[in-house]
Formats: C-alpha cells, sequence, structure tokens
C-alpha cells in the first residue's frame, strides 16, 4: 500500500448498549494493534455523543473526534441530505465532517442509520444481527427499529466497499436478504473483550436470600425480552432433584426495558430468594463469575454465536445453548437446550455432574477450539482494513 489510509471508525452506540459495546472493544483492541505494525495507516475514532466522546478518549491511544448527530442543525441537514441526495450530486454533513479532518476512509465498528449518509466517501460496513420475522413482535423489534435497519443494510450492500459479517450463516442470510454481492463480505469473529483484556478477577458477594445456595448457573446478557431469562425463572420453579434445590441462578447485565418483569416472575414462580439480579457488571467482576459458577446459560432467541458461548470456551465453562438458534458448526461444543420444555434445563444441569469425566474433557477441547478458532484474527483483519 503506497498511499497512505486516514480512517475514520465512526461508533454510533450508547455505553449501556452491551454486546455492541463489547464487540467495539474488541474491535479496537485489534485496530490499535494494526495502527502501531502499519506505517501507511492512521486511525481516528468519531463518536455520536459526548457519553462516549470521553470513554473512548480516556480508554484508547487514538486522535477521538465527536460529531454529535442528535444537535437540531445536524439533524435538519441529514433530514434535507436524504430527501434531496437521489436529486443532487452532494455530499452530506458527515462526510463533509470527515474530509474536512483528512479522512478518506470510513469504517461503521457498529452498525448504523448514519450510513445513509455515504455515497460519496468509501465505506465499510458492520452487520451484527438479522432480525428472524418470526421474532418481530418483540417490542425490541418494533416496526420502526425493523424499518430503519432495512434501509441501512439496502444501503450498505447497494454502496459499501465491504461488509463486515460475524458469522457464515448471518452471511448467507444477508446475501439473500439484501441482494448483497458475496465479493465484499468478511467473515470475522472477535474474540470477547472481557478473554482479550488479562483482567484480574475481583470477588463478588453472592448473597442470595435462600441460604442453602451453594452453585449458581449463569447468564451474562442484557435484559432484553429477546434474551428469554423468563425460561429460566419458569424452569427453576420445575427442579425437582434435592440437589438442584441448591442451586442458585446469577443474572447480570443492562436493563432494556424487561427487568421489573423478570423480578415480578421470579416472585410469582417461588423462586426470587434463588436468583441475583446485577446490573451490567465490569470485566474483574464478570471473570469471578465465570471462574466460580457451574455452568453457563444461553437460551436466547436470537444467536447462531454469541460472546457467552465463546467466554464459556476460554473460562474453561460449559454452556448449555438453545439448540434452535446454535450455528450447527458449534453443536459438539455444547449442551444442546431444548427451550420449548421447562424441565429439559434441569436433565441439562443434571448430565453435567452424571457425565463429569465426558464434560471436563469437552471444557478442554472447547478451549483448544477456541485458540485455534481466533488465531489467524489479525490476518483477517488486516485483509479487511487494508486490501
Amino acid at each position: 500500500m503506497s498511499q497512505k489510509t486516514n480512517l475514520g471508525v465512526i461508533i454510533d452506540i450508547k455505553l449501556d448498549a452491551g454486546g455492541a459495546l463489547h464487540m467495539t472493544q474488541s474491535n479496537l483492541f485489534f485496530l490499535e494493534k494494526l495502527n502501531k505494525n502499519n506505517n501507511f495507516l492512521k486511525i481516528s475514532l468519531i463518536a455520536t455523543n459526548k457519553a462516549l466522546f470521553f470513554f473512548l478518549k480516556k480508554n484508547y491511544n487514538f486522535k477521538v473526534y465527536l460529531y454529535e448527530k442528535n444537535l437540531f442543525h445536524k439533524r435538519l441537514l441529514n433530514y434535507l441530505y436524504k430527501k434531496f441526495n437521489k436529486f443532487y450530486s452532494v455530499h452530506s454533513d458527515l462526510e463533509i465532517f470527515l474530509k474536512k479532518r483528512k479522512i478518506n476512509y470510513a469504517y461503521f465498528g457498529t452498525p448504523s442509520y448514519l450510513v445513509l449518509l455515504f455515497k460519496k466517501l468509501s465505506f465499510i460496513y458492520t452487520v451484527f444481527d438479522l432480525i428472524d420475522k418470526k421474532l418481530r413482535n418483540l417490542k425490541e423489534h418494533n416496526n420502526n427499529v425493523v424499518d430503519i435497519r432495512n434501509k441501512s443494510y439496502k444501503h450498505a450492500a447497494l454502496y459499501s466497499k465491504k461488509i463486515f459479517i460475524t458469522n457464515d450463516k448471518r452471511k448467507k442470510l444477508f446475501i439473500k436478504s439484501y441482494n448483497c454481492n458475496p465479493s465484499k463480505i468478511f467473515t470475522i469473529q472477535f474474540p470477547p473483550n472481557v478473554c482479550l483484556t488479562k483482567s484480574i478477577s475481583k470477588k463478588l458477594n453472592l448473597n442470595f436470600s435462600d441460604k442453602n445456595i451453594n452453585s449458581f448457573i449463569l447468564y451474562p446478557a442484557q435484559y432484553w425480552s429477546h434474551k428469554n431469562h423468563s425460561y429460566i425463572i419458569k424452569s427453576m420453579k420445575k427442579f425437582k432433584s434435592k440437589k438442584l434445590k441448591n442451586v442458585g441462578c446469577v443474572f447480570t447485565g443492562f436493563d432494556k426495558g424487561n427487568l421489573t418483569y423478570l423480578k415480578k416472575l421470579s416472585k410469582k414462580e417461588g423462586v426470587s430468594s434463588k436468583i441475583i439480579f446485577f446490573d451490567y457488571l465490569v470485566d474483574e467482576k464478570l471473570i469471578y463469575l465465570y471462574k466460580k459458577c457451574l455452568c453457563v446459560l444461553f437460551p436466547s432467541l436470537i444467536g447462531f454465536d454469541s460472546f457467552p458461548l465463546y467466554e464459556s470456551f476460554f473460562f474453561k465453562k460449559m454452556i448449555i445453548y438453545n439448540k434452535y438458534s446454535i450455528d450447527q458448526r458449534f453443536k459438539e461444543n455444547i449442551i444442546p437446550l431444548d427451550i420449548k420444555n421447562y424441565s429439559d434445563l434441569e436433565k441439562k444441569i443434571k448430565l453435567l455432574e452424571k457425565k463429569k469425566h465426558f464434560y471436563n474433557k469437552k471444557i478442554k477441547s472447547n478451549f483448544k477450539f477456541y485458540n485455534k478458532f481466533f488465531n489467524n484474527l489479525e490476518k483477517q483483519y488486516q485483509d479487511l482494513i487494508l486490501s
């Protein structure tokens, strides 16, 4: 590469974004490496709100710019651009903002409707999730959310130079849904940030109301309805084994509007004394939970793969995963869970003790799988950004 690339990484999330924040942190971990090892690349970050701007300035050694997308005059300019750009060949306010800072290539580190402001400047777009039509009745998948995401994805499929997708199954769905040229798409999965930071475990007090609890299952996920915490709560009510009467559950994540309902549900089902609802936890405390838990759960309605999947591999824990959503490439790495059957969770937890030797071998195998899976990541990432 002979010409210097001034890459502007657009990060359009809130700090309580959960998985999107974790993905961003993993992304920036590898961008720092790439920036350090390449003389023909200069990277700047563009934050779309002040809280994110100060977070990025504090934690990363990049030049950080603030583009406050919600300021009235920016919203007006962007509205006018979207309304008239099909008739006139003009730059959007965001493209002008980047050009003034000598940025000649943009990279959407997270999905964003701001992509609709790009036609003149070359860009890479990121796709995280594709919404299953069967799940559009969920509150977080209202018509407005679905419409904006579809418009953004269609625009990116048409105008982007490259598209970054985390999973081959998502890639196939994206090509089919948005008629995207397959040669544009790079499939790369980042490891979870908690596995990269080398943070030290920090003890967390686990004060279950039921003092007989002596072990716990862990589900680290934001409190969205599609994360299906309710399955675990209803399943715990059905635990019959004496051993499982002493097993609690720990949830941790940001409240996305579903936490009050889940707390009420746990009381209604008579298991609130066996559950701890934590807010979002820093890496050090999350690591402590991973190290101490009996196993990890993932009953989410969405997720071919997930950060908890890879985290369970890294922290050497078995994961009980929704068998209807898991990518089949991981079917040998998990304990499959039938989320349509509230008695299945008990059966699968009991298997951990019944087949202890088998699952100990599986845990070791999963750890090796994790290291091999992410082995060539830096080269893949360099190809995405620089090729």
